[in-house]
């Protein structure tokens, strides 16, 4: 209703002449992806390809001059890779727009990036790119010669230890079963994982749940330690793993409301690997499935529990934690 409110008002003039008829579009077919960015795995000297599609919506006919030679260039901020982009590409009518790409119909760029060491350290990056129109382009279309056609920001998945360097200011807590209390839609266990985790700091932890015919949650709730203020610290760093059609997210409770914060997406994809991802807490929501926050605000101050778990789709779920540390500010 908004956008249609909206378009009823007067068109907007553009201070720098019209918007370019080019539209860039990247295929996300090979990330996951969140209201934050796009999830992927930079591991040192991994490689990725990115393609990348440019259409030209002011033309609706193929001739000599609709289409051009680009290059595209690309910055990579923070500097996590060394990448390579130079590649030419067909810009279609928009009859073609959208279609599955085929090989006749050669319309894409590729990127291609080669993380460095950094990138194990970094949690988030973005790419920026220009492109430039070489030949066989109608100047008349008013297009320019360099156009910002696109950022893209990615979410990465750092290392444990890459964390730990960027935030060294830090306190694990205990994490020990004895410190759990079971809360969940199903039959649940806490156990002792044998063995340090990679992390090194705890044995660990595993969470297993089994469900019937429910809604499929499981929460288990853990007090904030005596002397603790949590308002003192600026989030936690969590290592885990996950099992099962699974959303694992964090949790903080309020003492006196019993209102909930929560992480909105899953903190990590459940394919059974090892995953390290920081948690601020100023990017935790409210929770509708908790009693009403009178204030409608997160008081770190007035937090007596965490809770790290996960909804689940399975009949049986299982959540490994190997480390949870809080990180000051």
């Amino acid at each position: 209703m908004k956008m249609l409110e909206g378009s009823k008002k007067p068109h907007v003039k553009f201070a720098s002449g019209p918007p370019s008829p080019l539209v860039t579009v990247f295929d996300d077919s090979q990330f996951k992806s969140n209201s934050a960015g796009y999830k992927i795995k930079c591991d040192a000297s991994s490689v990725y390809h990115l393609p990348l599609t440019t259409y030209n919506l002011a033309v609706d006919k193929w001739d000599k001059d609709n289409y051009a030679v680009i290059t595209a260039m690309a910055t990579v901020d923070p500097d996590v890779a060394d990448s390579s982009v130079l590649f030419t590409a067909l810009v279609p009518p928009p009859k073609r727009a959208f279609q599955k790409m085929d090989d006749n119909n050669p319309i894409q760029l590729e990127h291609r990036l080669t993380f460095k060491k950094e990138a194990e350290f970094s949690e988030m990056f973005q790419i920026h790119y220009g492109l430039a129109y070489l030949q066989g382009w109608n100047t008349s279309m008013g297009v320019p010669a360099v156009d910002p056609a696109l950022t893209l920001r990615f979410i990465n998945d750092p290392t444990w230890d890459g964390l730990l360097e960027n935030y060294k200011n830090n306190a694990p807590l205990d994490i020990s079963p004895a410190k759990w209390t079971p809360s969940s839609s199903g039959n649940m266990s806490i156990e002792k994982v044998g063995g340090r985790s990679p992390s090194g700091h705890n044995d660990g932890v595993i969470l297993k749940c089994t469900f019937g015919n429910v809604d499929k949650w499981c929460y288990p709730r853990m007090a904030v330690p005596e002397g603790v203020e949590l308002a003192k610290y600026s989030g936690v760093i969590l290592h885990a793993r996950a099992w099962g059609e699974t959303t694992p997210r964090f949790f903080l409770h309020e003492r006196d409301t019993g209102a909930g914060y929560m992480t909105e997406a899953a903190l990590f994809p459940a394919d059974g690997q090892w995953h390290a991802v920081r948690i601020p807490f100023d990017r935790l929501i409210y929770c509708g499935a908790t009693p009403i926050d009178p204030n409608g605000r997160l008081d770190l101050d007035n937090v007596n529990a965490i809770s790290i778990g996960f909804n689940t789709r399975s009949s049986e779920a299982t959540l490994e934690i190997g480390d949870c540390v809080l990180i000051g500010r």
